[in-house]
């Protein structure tokens, strides 16, 4: 049951971007996006994150970044742990979604052979 309320509160897009076997490849390149040249690193102010202290998918909407790239935004900064977001000032690794359209579009054109 928890998994079809999960699946239901993740549905944002393509089913093909919360393939589990694609959420795990992207775990795998955890380091090389947070070291990537094209990863931005943005600050975070308190009230932000005082507004969404338990609330880290309304962080992600909060900061504009889209749905469908949340979760891997989460796992790259060690936020989607079930715990509540850190205060003060947090810095976020932002990568480049090109890159992880790249990721998904090889991910998914392996699958079609």
């Amino acid at each position: 049951m928890t998994s079809l309320i999960n699946r239901s509160a993740l549905n944002f897009g393509n089913q093909s971007y919360y393939d589990e076997a694609l959420l795990n490849i992207y775990q795998d390149y955890k380091t090389y996006f947070i070291n990537h040249k094209s990863t931005r690193k943005v600050i975070v102010n308190e009230g932000i994150l005082h507004r969404n202290e338990n609330d880290p998918d309304g962080l992600i909407l909060e900061l504009q970044i889209p749905p469908i790239y949340g979760w891997f935004v989460l796992m790259i900064n060690d936020l989607n742990n079930g715990k509540p977001l850190p205060q003060g000032t947090l810095v976020l690794s932002i990568p480049d979604f090109s890159e992880l359209e790249r990721i998904r579009s090889a991910y998914e054109s392996s699958k079609t052979i």
